[in-house]
């Protein structure tokens, strides 16, 4: 599952990677013809000074949406792992008994573990009794 989401995250990122690629061709082909026209002491036309300025604004919206977007996106497919991964972790430990199962990561994070092992509402009870406010 991960291998595919990756596949499509690829995908849909190198679409719009190609669009801002091809607009900041665009824009530096703008820039270029503005340049060449001062250098030859030429005042640019103010439509096309506008239309860069127009349209490099765009651009630099346009990236940035896409980077939002992108990060979006990879969380969103990331959640989607682990969901699964969760699920399948807790199918694997009730179909095999497993009192408890371990990350791999080394820092001992519970993967699963029996109903009877959870303690939250002794430990949310016994800390609210031990508050005393401010």
């Amino acid at each position: 599952m991960k291998k595919e989401l990756e596949d499509k995250f690829k995908q849909v990122a190198e679409v719009k990677q190609r669009l801002i690629d091809s607009l900041s061709f665009n824009l530096k082909l703008m820039s270029k013809q503005i340049n060449e026209l001062n250098r030859q002491n030429q005042k640019p036309n103010a439509d096309l000074v506008a239309q860069f300025e127009y349209k490099r604004d765009e651009f630099l919206k346009l990236k940035n949406q896409y980077s939002e977007d992108n990060s979006v996106l990879s969380q969103k497919y990331d959640a989607q792992i682990l969901e699964r991964l969760t699920q399948y972790v807790i199918e694997y430990g009730k179909n095999n008994n497993y009192d408890i199962i371990f990350g791999a990561d080394g820092n001992g994070s519970l993967m699963f573990a029996k109903d009877n092992y959870n303690i939250s509402e002794q430990m949310i009870e016994f800390i609210n009794n031990k508050y005393s406010g401010k």
